[in-house]
């Protein structure tokens, strides 16, 4: 699979250029180079406990910057501890608290894979599930630059 950077936009450009197509959905990640994803099994923390999350999956939103979000805030980047989520209220809510922020520096950067929208079914406003193996049609990669500007930060 080809990293799609060779143009001098940032990765938040190309992929907002990307959802505006309406072909595509997004998935976040720390790992660089995968060819094809499996479903894995998620989990909710409730009530401080660790609950399933449906079925195993695979997990992706029409909106880059969940995607981007969750590409960049993951524990190879944020050693220390982070929390971060994301909810809908008319529009996008992303969250994270500070201490992931702090951990952030110029060389973090995570990957965000462009999947058809074809081989995902909707599962909530901001998310859509498959639960079969996909294959991305691309990948690309992101950085600290590209993280929304419009976040709700927590302590």
């Amino acid at each position: 699979m080809e990293e799609l950077m060779k143009t001098k936009k940032s990765g938040r450009e190309v992929l907002s250029n990307l959802e505006v197509e309406n072909k595509y959905v997004f998935h976040g990640s720390e790992t660089p180079d995968i060819e094809m994803f499996e479903p894995r099994q998620a989990y909710d923390f409730i009530n401080g406990e660790k609950v399933k999350d449906d079925e195993p999956a695979i997990h992706a939103s029409e909106f880059s910057d969940i995607a981007i979000l969750m590409a960049l805030i993951n524990k190879e980047n944020c050693k220390e501890g982070f929390e971060s989520g994301f909810h809908y209220e008319d529009k996008v809510i992303l969250s994270v608290n500070q201490k992931a922020l702090d951990q952030l520096n110029e060389s973090s950067q995570g990957y965000v894979y462009v999947f058809s929208k074809e081989d995902f079914k909707p599962r909530k406003i901001s998310e859509l599930i498959s639960y079969v193996h996909v294959k991305p049609v691309m990948m690309i990669r992101v950085k600290k630059s590209d993280l929304s500007n419009d976040l709700e930060i927590t302590n």
